[in-house]
């Protein structure tokens, strides 16, 4: 999937203030990531996410920690499935390139999405000026590729 794919939903639900060229910047350039979207019959995205190799910002002792970013699903489909079948790919893309700790900063009504899929909470959670409340949250990959 190409980073392109990923960029109009999360600009119209996350983050409203950035320009597609915003995000663009934001993706950076990472061969080894993952952008996932999710599809209906009409190929409308109906959630996105996406990962890359970064180290969290607190001390940890992952050899290889990737950070999932991005991650939305279109208001009329959460509830069904299509957020967490897509967090299971991207966490597969992180396996399979060796990752052995999956972490990501959340939106904080999002907190039980992530710990139904085996997050847990890092830190305090914060308020960003631009989407509200946060946490960390993170989940350590055993036996990655």
């Amino acid at each position: 999937m190409s980073p392109e794919t990923t960029r109009p939903l999360r600009q119209a639900l996350l983050k409203q203030n950035s320009t597609l060229e915003d995000l663009a910047q934001s993706d950076g350039t990472y061969p080894t990531a993952g952008y996932y979207a999710a599809f209906n019959h009409q190929r409308r995205v109906l959630a996105v996410a996406s990962a890359r190799p970064e180290a969290p910002p607190w001390p940890h002792t992952a050899a290889h920690p990737w950070r999932i970013r991005g991650v939305v699903t279109a208001e009329d489909v959460r509830r069904h499935g299509v957020g967490s079948a897509l967090i299971d790919a991207v966490l597969q893309h992180i396996w399979h390139h060796g990752g052995d700790l999956a972490w990501l900063n959340g939106r904080t009504p999002a907190r039980s999405f992530y710990q139904h899929l085996g997050f847990t909470q890092h830190g305090s959670e914060w308020d960003d000026p631009e989407s509200g409340p946060h946490m960390s949250m993170v989940r350590p990959l055993h036996g990655a590729a």
